[in-house]
């Protein structure tokens, strides 16, 4: 099963500030760029953002 949310973006979900820092210490901690580590957080905040939204039902596996 596939759950699609439209024109889902991570970046949104978290204030300016507090993103700017999230990449900032993910470009220092992995010595990469900016625009790299604003991919990586953008991608990070709006996976967890898909699993909020997501039914319990639809999940591949089980939880107790």
């Amino acid at each position: 099963m596939t759950v699609v949310i439209e024109g889902l973006t991570g970046q949104e979900l978290v204030s300016a500030d507090l993103f700017d820092r999230l990449v900032n210490r993910i470009a220092k901690e992995r010595d990469m760029t900016r625009e790299f580590a604003a991919r990586i957080m953008d991608q990070a905040l709006a996976f967890l953002r898909a699993c909020s939204e997501t039914p319990p039902t639809a999940w591949p596996f089980r939880t107790r």
